[in-house]
């Protein structure tokens, strides 16, 4: 595996991982700020809901702007959304609050999307013709790894420094890669 494959697949498990995290984590900042399950389900799907919705203009967005350019505004996008989860704690309006965890996990979503959907085509991009397959399985299995490993890593650091610990980790791990 070229490196240029290894920081991809690095870049597919930490994005996996800011995936994964907020299922098991933000539910205890839900409950403790006594937001309704309804809401909770919203919050945490619309994220899905944009990622599904940006993939179809990820082509013309990568043509427009440029497949780097894009690929590291949506990383950016992800890192700092998985940041800012880490301080939503901190916020005491509890309407304020619904507001910025829907507006995070629409950038998020989006963000998510583009990158979801580059790191392959760049997978291919920067692979030998002989290896694409292979590196375009490194890219599934990073995913796969990602989203087993996340909440693992959450509660080993949601042990050592509380909710904001996992997400700042996290997204300081997005924001190196």
């Amino acid at each position: 595996m070229n490196h240029q494959v290894l920081l991809l697949f690095c870049i597919n498990l930490f994005s996996a991982m800011g995936y994964s995290l907020i299922a098991p984590l933000y539910p205890t900042l839900s409950e403790e700020r006594h937001i309704n399950e309804e809401v909770l389900g919203w919050i945490i799907s619309v994220y899905a809901l944009f990622n599904f919705l940006v993939t179809p203009f990820t082509p013309y967005l990568s043509n427009k702007f440029g497949r780097k350019n894009i690929f590291y505004f949506a990383t950016i996008s992800e890192a700092s959304c998985t940041f800012f989860y880490g301080i939503l704690h901190l916020v005491p309006n509890y309407y304020l609050l619904i507001i910025l965890s829907f507006i995070a996990r629409v950038i998020h979503g989006t963000g998510s999307g583009i990158t979801a959907t580059l790191v392959y085509s760049l997978t291919s991009s920067v692979s030998e013709p002989e290896n694409i397959k292979v590196s375009l399985g490194y890219m599934e299995v990073a995913w796969s790894l990602g989203v087993a490993c996340g909440p693992l890593l959450g509660s080993f650091f949601y042990h050592l420094g509380g909710y904001s610990l996992p997400f700042y980790a996290l997204g300081l791990s997005l924001f190196i890669s």
